[in-house]
């Protein structure tokens, strides 16, 4: 019965990991958006301590710092040209956000996806072709430069465009597109997606240098085999 109970929790593991590592990412340090992903993770790490609710007995300093007190000594100095410099303390924004309600998480992980998507694209855009990922991204990034919402001149969308099971109806154009109007993030796409959507860009993009490298390779040997 009991190496029956220790089998059953093994293959639990084994299918958790197995699961996990569907979903495994694996951005290369000298791609394209390294960098960017890992601003995105390290600005969303930040969100839980910044954000997090506090009932009012436990609202003071003392009682922040000993709840975070890997970041309790934690200060941000940013230097200007146009501005001599200032310094960014954690617990003042929390105090600042959650007197004045001026933001909430979902605004900030919206404003996050955003900046991520936007900043990939137009970094690498002449890169891209009109294959259906890279067209999908097209468009989320233009959802993402008008407000978080989808829309499309009587032209667009143009071409197909889809990365897994979310496809953008590129037969319905302009305002008829059932897309149109609608958000973005987080009603068409979640707060992961951008990540793994850059990730499966990022693969995609190495498959195509992969075959014009092997095709220009190719080429060379039946250039110098002729002229043998």
């Amino acid at each position: 019965m009991a190496d029956k109970k220790n089998k059953d929790k093994t293959e639990i593991i084994d299918e958790y990991l197995e699961e996990r590592l569907k979903y495994s990412l694996a951005f290369n340090r000298d791609g394209p958006f390294f960098d960017l992903v890992t601003a995105f993770l390290v600005a969303n790490v930040g969100l839980k301590p910044l954000l997090e609710k506090i009932t009012p007995k436990d609202d003071t300093m003392k009682e922040l710092e000993r709840a975070y007190p890997a970041i309790s000594w934690l200060s941000i100095g940013l230097g200007g040209k146009g501005f001599p410099g200032v310094t960014i303390r954690p617990f003042e924004l929390y105090e600042r956000f959650n007197a004045l309600k001026v933001v909430s998480h979902g605004d900030l992980m919206c404003s996050f996806c955003s900046m991520l998507i936007i900043m990939a694209y137009e970094s690498h855009k002449k890169y891209f072709d009109d294959s259906p990922i890279f067209e999908f991204l097209r468009h989320i990034r233009n959802a993402c430069a008008h407000d978080n919402k989808f829309y499309f001149n009587k032209h667009e969308p143009r071409r197909e465009a889809r990365w897994k099971e979310l496809k953008i109806d590129h037969k319905i154009k302009g305002e008829k597109n059932s897309l149109f109007g609608t958000e973005c993030f987080f009603k068409f796409m979640g707060s992961a997606d951008p990540v793994f959507l850059l990730n499966d860009v990022e693969n995609y993009w190495r498959e195509i240098q992969t075959k014009e490298k092997m095709s220009i390779e190719r080429h060379v040997r039946e250039k110098r085999r002729k002229n043998r």
